[in-house]
């Protein structure tokens, strides 16, 4: 799970020392954690209070270490302070993403018919074939937040089944949807919570 900020970020303010004074206040012996990758440019990714910060130059992505209610609140504060403290930096989408891997005795609910049996002679007049993916999207609107589109995907992939929810806010750097946004990471994960119960059950029952 995490959040996705898109905009136009200044990774070199967003340093660990500079997050962890400003956005952060670190308690007596809690720590800083830095990994740095090999890619080039060098990306890191900033560990504080069970919190990951991923900056890069067009978007910031924070996300949870752990499942924990007061780090979802966590999320909703450090994103909000962030732009408190940046509130010129030209950010244009929020995004908030969980992601549920069924269990073996689990399937989506109504069942769905991930079988492609039926168009394989379809796809052989284009010289096609099917691959190891299946996916079905679906796009809604949530009564409860008016600025939110939820997209869903159930997702079966080598026997494996997934379902993806990503509620995307499309902010086009106005200052009131903008902060609507990074205030509902939390109300999203429960609602994730909710959506899960109904459209995955044992046994797919």
């Amino acid at each position: 799970m995490n959040c996705i900020i898109v905009g136009a970020w200044n990774t070199a303010i967003l340093n660990p020392n500079w997050i962890a004074k400003e956005i952060l206040i670190l308690g007596e012996g809690e720590q800083i954690s830095v990994e740095y990758s090999a890619d080039i440019p060098i990306r890191f990714r900033i560990k504080i209070k069970d919190l990951y910060f991923i900056p890069n130059n067009d978007r910031l992505i924070i996300n949870p270490s752990v499942l924990d209610n007061k780090l979802f609140e966590l999320v909703n504060q450090s994103s909000l302070e962030l732009y408190n403290k940046l509130p010129y930096t030209p950010i244009t989408a929020i995004g908030h993403n969980f992601v549920y891997e069924l269990d073996d005795d689990e399937n989506f609910y109504p069942q769905i018919d991930f079988s492609v049996a039926k168009n394989r002679e379809l796809y052989k007049t284009f010289h096609a074939s099917p691959g190891s993916q299946s996916i079905l999207r679906h796009s809604l609107l949530l009564e409860q937040d008016k600025f939110v589109i939820l997209n869903l995907a159930f997702k079966q992939e080598n026997g494996r089944k997934i379902l993806d929810m990503n509620y995307h806010y499309q902010v086009d750097e106005d200052p009131n949807k903008i902060r609507h946004s990074l205030s509902r990471f939390f109300d999203n994960f429960n609602n994730s919570e909710f959506t899960k119960s109904q459209l995955i059950k044992k046994g797919g029952k």
